[in-house]
């Protein structure tokens, strides 16, 4: 009960996800001093000083939450030295118990699915073996490209992104609501952004880690530890922009894409090259829409409603005019009315606040996909022929659908639905749909019919 009290104190004073996805209001640049007048009750340059870190390698601190540090001093300056003490321990074990055995496995397992509906039932050896692909991530992704990831693929997908990106080039040359000067800007960041395909060039040395058969738990301190004060050691030095470096969401054996605003780069991993995202040599029709529709999506981040606040340099900084800001804000402000009305659960509706970043580049995704597919139609038709009755376009738009076929528990849903920034499977399969005239065009969809959405609320972003 103690816990659960401190946990629900930390909660009340934390930000929100939706105040998570404004960079704007959470940018305080502080130095160390300021920092530490937040939190009197650490000894930071001591704490600093303990793990071996110059604190003169400090110009700044970034922090994103002043109010909840200052909360949180409040918290802690009202507990015993006894309840601070039962706390940490606490934070200890939650931080470690997936790296211990029986009977911590199963409680931890246990744990998770009241917690978050994810039901797991995977044994202790299994999760060691995806531990160590997070953790170990770059060793194990050489392995992997090595072994699994072909060329051939990379080469295709390569000229894939330079369609899309082209396609996108051109839809903002013909962008209609932009002003000149934010059109120009915008093109600039577009020309600038760096998208790289299936692993890095320079890979992450682990060598100097040591790794015991016999110590589970040490070696994930081990690498944490590796891994922390190798970020520290960056502090003061020139900037290096590591690529294909986040574990579980730009490694790659990890199936994702994502753009980096700070980057302002696209690291497409090797391990989501394949089905359902990729098949190589298949239908030309399905994979623009499928893998090209995750490219474009990823490019569509650079302008949703967070990345549109970094430059192409990745730097935090407005390029907007007014006039175009505004004209923005009513057209993600229609997508989030719409999500709205999406029911993923029994009087559970989807956030459209939430997700109107991921719903953006959904829409913007595949209507970048199916812009560069009905040009390679034009130049190419001979590659594209009715298969099964139905046409590339039809084709098209059940590819994108059958991508984010998505079966989850009611407790998971409810999860997501407060905490995930992308939407529900079943809501990202057919809503950005709506949007493209070309889909209404493809089935003969009219007024009247059960799928048919009024012109006047279909949204073009980008």
């Amino acid at each position: 009960q103690l816990i659960f009290n401190i946990e629900k104190q930390i909660a009340e004073i934390s930000l929100t996800p939706i105040q998570l996805r404004d960079p704007v209001s959470n940018y305080h640049k502080m130095t160390l001093e300021e920092v530490q007048k937040l939190i009197p009750f650490i000894d930071v340059k001591q704490m600093l000083n303990k793990v071996n870190i110059e604190v003169g390698a400090f110009e700044s601190v970034l922090v994103r939450n002043p109010k909840g540090l200052i909360g949180t001093t409040k918290i802690i300056e009202n507990l015993s030295k006894d309840e601070l003490a039962e706390f940490l321990r606490w934070r200890i074990y939650l931080g470690s118990i997936g790296s211990l055995g029986e009977p911590w496995h199963s409680i931890d397992q246990e744990f998770t699915r009241q917690r978050s509906g994810i039901q797991q039932n995977v044994s202790h050896e299994r999760e060691i073996i995806e531990q160590t692909t997070s953790l170990l991530a770059h060793p194990v992704s050489k392995l992997y490209v090595k072994n699994y990831f072909n060329e051939s693929t990379r080469n295709d997908v390569t000229e894939m992104v330079k369609n899309i990106k082209n396609t996108f080039k051109q839809r903002i040359s013909n962008n209609q609501w932009l002003d000149e000067k934010t059109r120009n800007a915008a093109l600039l960041k577009i020309d600038k952004i760096d998208i790289q395909v299936g692993y890095p060039e320079d890979w992450i040395d682990y060598s100097s880690v040591l790794i015991k058969p016999d110590d589970y738990l040490g070696n994930v301190q081990r690498i944490r530890s590796f891994s922390t004060m190798r970020e520290f050691n960056k502090l003061g030095k020139p900037v290096i922009n590591e690529r294909f470096a986040v574990a579980n969401i730009t490694t790659p054996t990890s199936v994702n894409a994502a753009y980096m605003p700070t980057l302002n780069a696209v690291d497409i991993s090797a391990a989501i090259l394949q089905t359902p995202f990729y098949q190589p040599a298949a239908d030309k029709a399905i994979n623009y829409c499928t893998m090209g529709a995750v490219i474009g999506h990823e490019l569509t981040h650079g302008f949703d409603s967070m990345g549109r606040n970094f430059d192409e340099n990745g730097k935090l900084n407005n390029w907007w005019a007014d006039k175009a800001a505004i004209e923005f804000k009513k057209k993600t402000d229609m997508l989030v009315e719409q999500y709205n009305q999406y029911e993923v659960l029994p009087d559970i509706k989807q956030n459209g606040a939430l997700t109107v970043t991921e719903n953006t580049a959904d829409v913007g995704g595949i209507a970048i996909a199916f812009s560069a597919l009905e040009k390679d139609i034009k130049n190419h038709p001979s590659d594209y022929q009715e298969i099964d009755g139905l046409s590339p376009e039809q084709r098209c738009f059940i590819a994108w659908s059958q991508l984010w076929s998505f079966k989850a528990r009611p407790e998971r849903i409810k999860t997501l639905v407060n905490t995930d920034y992308h939407s529900n499977g079943n809501v990202r399969a057919i809503a950005p749909l709506l949007h493209l005239d070309g889909f209404f065009k493809a089935f003969d969809i009219k007024e009247g019919n059960q799928m048919w959405y009024p012109p006047k609320k279909r949204v073009t972003i980008w």
